[in-house]
């Protein structure tokens, strides 16, 4: 049964992190923002948080590049399918990957929503798993680091606003869509910057 997004500040509060490496693995950055918010809280260690972040990204991007490297024609058809990709598309994306290795996999990194379609493209193209882990690397650091201090600050102002106003409820609804409008701003524009470097490349 799926975690509704809701319930995830209370699980890692309640087991930390226990729970916060394998939660990382499958949502990195919304689980970071929270880690983040608990951070500013003082329940977790931001040093233990931003590497287990890291950890957790480094996890979830071998997976999908081995998924990427040893499915065959077919299974790899359906995978790219569920991503929303048709074929086609796809196997322009290879091609990035023969030509410019290193710019695909740090813009496709970078860009929510499409980066998991990227990673198994460069498994597909056979990119060397080392050129791999440092190119995802590279983009990986600061935006894990972004994400963490977004947590962090906005904690930060939830608190403030709660204890002026002593009222969670405004807190909650202040902070939280300004979470959302920078999370979903980072993920349009770094979608329409991947789209726009794969047509001109």
């Amino acid at each position: 049964m799926p975690i509704a997004i809701g319930n995830l500040p209370v699980l890692i509060e309640q087991y930390k992190y226990w729970v916060f490496l394998p939660l990382a693995t499958v949502e990195g950055p919304i689980v970071t923002i929270i880690g983040g918010f608990l951070v500013s809280l003082g329940v977790l260690n931001p040093f233990f948080v931003y590497l287990l972040a890291l950890l957790g990204d480094f996890i979830g991007d071998s997976f999908f590049y081995l998924l990427g490297r040893v499915s065959r024609h077919k299974r790899l058809e359906d995978i790219v399918h569920r991503f929303g990709f048709t074929m086609s598309r796809f196997e322009r994306l290879e091609k990035h990957f023969e030509k410019h290795p290193g710019k695909t996999l740090f813009f496709g990194k970078l860009a929510i929503g499409l980066e998991m379609v990227s990673l198994v493209a460069a498994g597909a193209a056979k990119v060397p798993f080392k050129k791999y882990i440092f190119y995802v690397f590279v983009p990986t650091a600061p935006k894990s680091l972004l994400w963490l201090l977004v947590g962090f600050y906005f904690g930060g102002a939830y608190l403030v606003i709660n204890k002026y106003l002593n009222n969670t409820t405004l807190a909650v609804a202040v902070v939280v869509p300004v979470v959302v409008v920078v999370f979903f701003g980072y993920r349009f524009i770094n979608k329409r910057v991947f789209k726009k470097f794969l047509k001109e490349g």
